[in-house]
């Protein structure tokens, strides 16, 4: 059985010119992933006082306040696997009325720094750029300070660090970084070219940089060793964990708690896309009929969900950017499932960060869901969309990891 209690927090670099520094003295911890939040929080708790031999020493005390400053970089390990890189952001020394002094730390991943600064309206993108160039263009300036800040075209080289378990075949193709490996999900938006990539007035870099990875149906996300990497979900992929709550048989049981939610709130029945000529009026608002010189194509698309359902909840969006009627029944489609992406998910609290054959839990993974508790029973593959790692020391199941997971085939880019 893996050592849940193989567990280590680095300072990576920061302000103290430190490289490699353990804290040893850490009481708590949670880091958060999910391929849906910009930037991903975590946070932990370093003891300063103690009883007998268990105090620490003034001098280290002083060198752990010095490590955990703002814009420091911590890692969290486990058993030599990473599984977490983030940037502190906040440090708070604390005193509670029995006398316990603590220090509290708080931060999120890379993509913190990409919310904070808007794109410079002076970036030189080329007419004909890919997504990796302009990934490259934004990251660059903030390399050389702690982070390599690598680009890479999918995230199997990420699930097959934490999970100890090759996903898929590889293969060799080119970015702006160089020759990456990379396998399973979609790839071909590498060498897609993007015509405008000029940003918007405020925008940030986060904002540009994930605004035309949408477009190329990929998210961008920070893996746990600070690299960026366009995702998009794999649903091919074989579960690699089970997620299993027995009520005829709990020793099978790796559940701690959870539930199964169904929620119809900012959901749609069906989505229309409103492009070209199907917002035409006439710029005399007295002529009825329109002039057939003037007139548009007609561009329309429409999606519907599969399932049946009582009251309509549809949504119009009004869209120039597709050039035909296929082009809009593919963002109908997006935009629908993105709309319906939450109506059915799955949360569940499980003991450890990894399960019995040592595979960390990780997001854009497949888990078979085995719960007898909901009626009916749920027997089905789900997709990882997010997990909380938290453990707090000496306490019963103080290692925990929490899942949040949608049906196979609910994310739609």
């Amino acid at each position: 059985m893996a050592d849940e209690n193989k567990v280590q927090l680095v300072v990576a670099s920061g302000p103290s010119r430190s490289i490699g520094e353990r804290l040893s003295t850490w009481t708590e911890y949670e880091f958060n992933e999910s391929l849906f939040t910009p930037a991903n929080h975590f946070s932990f708790t370093l003891g300063l006082t103690g009883a007998g031999n268990d105090v620490p020493p003034e001098q280290y005390i002083e060198r752990v306040c010095a490590l955990t400053v703002p814009d420091a970089i911590v890692k969290l390990e486990l058993d030599g696997i990473l599984l977490g890189t983030g940037i502190i952001s906040e440090q708070t020394i604390v005193e509670d009325n029995e006398g316990n002094a603590y220090i509290k730390v708080q931060g999120m991943d890379p993509a913190s720094l990409l919310l904070s600064n808007e794109v410079d309206p002076k970036l030189k993108v080329s007419s004909l750029t890919t997504l990796p160039e302009i990934a490259e263009s934004i990251l660059a300036p903030y390399r050389g300070k702690g982070l390599d800040l690598q680009i890479v075209a999918d995230d199997i080289a990420n699930r097959s660090l934490l999970t100890g378990k090759r996903i898929a075949a590889q293969k060799t193709i080119k970015t702006s970084r160089g020759s990456v490996d990379v396998g399973g999900a979609r790839t071909g938006f590498v060498k897609a070219t993007l015509a405008d990539v000029q940003p918007h007035p405020g925008e940030t870099e986060w904002d540009f940089l994930h605004r035309h990875a949408e477009n190329l149906g990929v998210i961008p996300y920070f893996m746990a060793d600070g690299s960026l990497c366009f995702v998009a979900p794999d649903y091919d992929q074989d579960p690699l964990y089970r997620i299993t709550r027995m009520r005829s048989n709990p020793d099978r049981s790796n559940v701690l708690s959870g539930y199964r939610r169904l929620s119809n709130t900012a959901t749609a029945t069906s989505v229309h896309i409103l492009g070209r000529g199907s917002l035409y009026r006439s710029a005399d608002p007295n002529v009825k009929h329109r002039a057939s010189t003037k007139a548009k194509p007609k561009i329309y698309g429409r999606a519907d969900i599969n399932k049946p359902f009582i009251w309509p909840r549809q949504r119009f969006v009004r869209d120039n950017s597709p050039t035909n009627n296929d082009e809009a029944n593919r963002l109908a489609q997006r935009a629908l499932a993105m709309r319906n992406a939450n109506d059915v998910t799955y949360n569940y609290v499980v003991r450890g960060h990894r399960n019995t054959a040592n595979y960390a839990y990780t997001t854009n993974t497949m888990a078979l869901i085995l719960d007898e508790m909901p009626r009916p029973k749920i027997d089905e593959p789900a997709l990882i969309t997010s997990r909380v790692l938290r453990k707090t020391r000496d306490l019963k199941n103080a290692t925990t990891t929490e899942l949040t997971l949608v049906p196979k085939g609910a994310i739609v880019l």
